[in-house]
This record gives structure tokens, sequence and C-alpha cells, in this order.
């Protein structure tokens, strides 16, 4: 039986984690890296910046074995080109 994985909002010192799952999910693509870099270091004070802007948000998911998914986000709205707020995804 697969594990349950639980999803909720990434903490400030989860930021280091959730920054390494990003850069190896950046050297799995196939398509080519997505992410600006693979300095950890800057891509955990990108992060950062993202969650310090009002309507971003960092969702982790887990399981038994810890850390297994991510999701970078903005609320973004509503404004002169939109009625409603809309999600923007950054990162999956």
């Amino acid at each position: 039986m697969r594990p349950a994985i639980a999803v909720d909002l990434a903490q400030p010192d989860e930021l280091p984690a959730l920054a390494a799952l990003c850069v190896e999910a950046r050297d799995e693509t196939v398509l080519g890296p997505k992410l600006c870099s693979s300095d950890v270091g800057l891509v955990a004070h990108h992060i950062g910046v993202l969650l310090s802007t009002p309507g971003g948000y960092a969702l982790l998911a887990r399981d038994d074995t810890g850390l297994v998914g991510f999701l970078l986000a903005r609320v973004i709205g509503p404004g002169p080109f939109a009625d409603e707020p809309n999600l923007y995804i950054d990162a999956m």
C-alpha cells in the first residue's frame, strides 16, 4: 500500500530543503532546466522573496520518507486585466 501524501504550507526553516528539491527537479527535467540557477542558496533566497510578497505561497508534499514534492505559486489580482484573483503557478 502506498503511503499517504500530506500537503501543507512551507515554514521558513524548510527553505533549504525546498530549495534542494527544486534544484534536484531542475536536473531531472527532460525539457532542459527551467530553474534559473543550480545554486541551492540562491534558489532558497529567491523562494524567500516569493514567500515575503503578498500572495506568495510554497506548498510542500510529504510522505513517510520526507519531502517528495512542492508547489510555488502566487495569487495575483484582481487588477486591470482580471476582475477576479488568479493563481499563477511558478513551479511544481
